[in-house]
């Protein structure tokens, strides 16, 4: 009875004292991601009003990058950096016709994220939206040679799904749509050509890995 009276009771409020562990971890993760990238075409006007078309592009890939954390069991957020890159394929001038091109363009965005974690099981659908900054970049190399870049507001909104492989790890898989504003460039100093709203479109597999 003694040993009972000094050691079990303790043992009860030890047991007690266990904190049980949650279902998500709130603490913050990494992830990474990478995959497909459609850039949509799209109409250009030059600033002298004279010539006005249309853009296409190649498919190319995006990488991303992002430090996040959860807010809640179904709440994250996230600082997100990811490069887009796409070939340039041709363009068709109102008043001259098709002209093939050569080059590429990487589109820069940093990103600040939410997304909504559904469910409580290893697969958990989300969805989210984010606001940022865009860089586009442009290097022609024929029919004329030349570099620009600009800066414009950027917004997304994305869906997935995610299955836990353990504690802190997990897949997922998402689709993002990711529209900037208007973009003005002049890579070949002849006048600059503002795109209106480019928009990209991309499919992507990543890991999450929770610190």
């Amino acid at each position: 009875m003694i040993f009972v009276a000094l050691f079990g009771v303790p043992s009860v409020w030890a047991a007690d004292l266990v904190v049980p562990e949650n279902s998500t971890n709130l603490g913050f993760y990494l992830s990474v991601a990478g995959g497909w990238n459609y850039a949509d075409s799209d109409k250009f006007d030059l600033s002298s009003g004279q010539i006005s078309g249309e853009i296409f592009f190649d498919d190319g890939w995006v990488g991303k990058v992002a430090l996040g954390t959860n807010i809640d069991d179904h709440l994250r957020a996230e600082l997100e950096f990811a490069i887009r890159h796409n070939g340039l394929d041709y363009e068709n001038i109102n008043q001259v016709g098709r002209i093939d091109l050569k080059g590429e363009t990487n589109v820069y965005t940093g990103l600040v994220k939410i997304a909504y974690d559904f469910g409580d099981g290893p697969v958990r659908p989300f969805v989210g939206a984010g606001i940022g900054l865009a860089q586009f970049d442009v290097n022609i190399d024929a029919p004329v040679s030349g570099n620009d870049n600009d800066l414009a507001l950027a917004g997304s909104l994305t869906a997935g799904i995610s299955y836990t492989l353990s504690t802190n790890a997990e897949l997922f898989a998402e689709a993002e749509g990711l529209l900037l504003d208007d973009v003005s460039l002049d890579p070949a100093s002849t006048g600059s050509a503002t795109l209106s709203n480019p928009l990209f479109l991309a499919a992507s597999l990543g890991l999450r890995y929770r610190f």
